[in-house]
């Protein structure tokens, strides 16, 4: 609730505009947020993956990136890539995990390319061990 209350005027700002949209992923942050009056603007959608134990130490000097979207291209490798480039440059001990059918087209610093793998050995062995887990999204897809 702390967190929430100290989050209060940055909601109240975003939501002057009523065309604005929140999806959160907890249940009862949506119930909060709607008891301090954001009521229509805010919709639950259950995250992507389960959530997973991290083995990690958080560790701010090696952040741990991971990338998964089997088709190069229409999944955002390129996107991904580009983005952890601007990282490797301010964080240069950072890396990012690559896994897709297709390699990328370029060589670059810290990123390891895994190729495919089974969806039990990427929850077991390599989620707990990655500290932000970027997941494309289909913006077709309707969010309910």
């Amino acid at each position: 609730i702390p967190k929430l209350m100290s989050l209060y005027n940055y909601f109240r700002n975003i939501f002057k505009d009523q065309r604005n949209l929140l999806v959160a992923w907890k249940p009862s942050s949506i119930y909060l947020l709607r008891k301090l009056g954001f009521e229509s603007t805010i919709n639950y959608v259950p995250p992507p993956i389960p959530v997973i134990k991290r083995n990690k130490e958080i560790n701010n000097e090696e952040p741990t990136i991971l990338f998964v979207g089997y088709d190069y291209y229409p999944k955002g490798g390129d996107i991904a890539l580009k983005a952890f480039e601007l990282i490797n440059k301010e964080i240069p001990k950072s890396k990012l995990l690559f896994i897709s059918k297709s390699k990328p087209p370029f060589k670059f610093n810290n990123v390891i390319y895994i190729g495919t793998i089974e969806n039990e050995i990427l929850k077991r062995e390599v989620l707990p061990n990655v500290d932000i887990f970027i997941s494309p999204l289909d913006l077709n897809a309707p969010l309910v």
